[in-house]
């Protein structure tokens, strides 16, 4: 960012896709050194191209793709040879005094309890499976602010009544009853990440209402009939997050799709939220957030080579005083 006050102008999805990424990367591995973030940050457009082409299918769903010219089975050997150089040097620079889960996990691999495999996989999904994912999170709620300016203020001097010492700040962070966390929930219920759910199947027969679906039937959810075409949410295509305030987890339950439902729920949900809070909280602070283009929120488009829909949406930044 720019220190001498000036205006800056960014895309939200391009420009911060990193920010909760490198959050999430400092759980794992404790605080990354500049030579670290950089090299991860060399692999990831490699691990979002194999991402890509595993969602688009084609000659890599087969087993003699790889006997083929361009297979992804060369680019998924250099990731995979990348990734575990990396992961192998991190735990050797790591301590446990560091905070990084990383000593402790891969102690879990020399007594024997995981398969290296399963930890290189597990952090890698952690990861870099979740990067498109928080990025989209983090860039529609980046957006909704910048264009509901009056909702921005109340945010921000919620913000600053809650940042009178440290600890204050951080308790305000963990809370779900605030507008901050309100505005996340709002925007994830208007923004899913994925219009459909995967498809699943039940191995026995079931009847829903008045419906029986034959069991191996494969069924997928459709998010914005949950979240938005649904006759529970009033005025359901407006952006109006105090909605949420007062509202129990329960009376949201089958009304908003976001981390999955029942025990297959996201792992990370409750990190992804600290996260999301933390960066907002701190841009909100900072500066005055002004959607760029005449038509606001309406206007923006997505990105043509996101496989979820990320915005390609610029915000301006103005660094903002007391």
């Amino acid at each position: 960012m720019n220190k001498d006050n000036e205006s800056n102008i960014i895309n939200v999805a391009d420009d911060l896709k990193f920010c909760p990424f490198f959050m999430v990367a400092s759980i794992f591995f404790g605080p990354l050194s500049a030579a670290q973030r950089h090299e991860i940050y060399m692999i990831g457009p490699l691990r979002e191209a194999l991402f890509r082409d595993a969602f688009s299918g084609g000659i890599n769903r087969y087993a003699f793709a790889k006997y083929l010219p361009g297979s992804a089975l060369p680019k998924l050997r250099e990731f995979q040879r990348r990734w575990e150089d990396f992961v192998k040097r991190s735990r050797d620079e790591a301590t446990l005094d560091s905070g990084g889960a990383i000593v402790s996990l891969w102690e879990a691999v020399e007594r024997r309890e995981i398969s290296k495999e399963e930890l290189l996989q597990t952090l890698d999904e952690s990861l870099f499976a979740n990067l498109d994912v928080t990025a989209h999170a983090l860039s529609w709620n980046m957006l909704r602010i910048a264009h509901h300016t009056s909702i921005q203020n109340d945010v921000r001097q919620e913000i600053r009544t809650n940042s009178h010492s440290e600890e204050k700040y951080e308790q305000y962070l963990r809370q779900d009853n605030t507008l901050l966390a309100a505005c996340i929930l709002e925007s994830s219920r208007l923004h899913p990440i994925l219009p459909f759910s995967n498809p699943e199947s039940a191995l026995t027969d079931k009847t829903v209402g008045d419906f029986k679906i034959l069991r191996n039937t494969d069924v997928i959810v459709d998010s914005y009939a949950i979240n938005v075409d649904n006759a529970y949410w009033e005025d359901s295509t407006v952006f109006k997050p105090r909605r949420h305030l007062g509202q129990r987890d329960q009376s949201r339950r089958y009304n908003m799709w976001r981390f999955g439902f029942g025990p297959r729920q996201c792992l990370g949900k409750n990190v992804a939220d600290i996260i999301l809070r933390t960066i907002i909280a701190e841009m909100v602070r900072c500066y005055q957030l002004d959607i760029m283009g005449k038509d606001g929120i309406d206007g923006i488009e997505l990105q043509a080579d996101s496989w979820i829909g990320l915005p390609d949406g610029m915000v301006k930044l103005t660094p903002h005083t007391e």
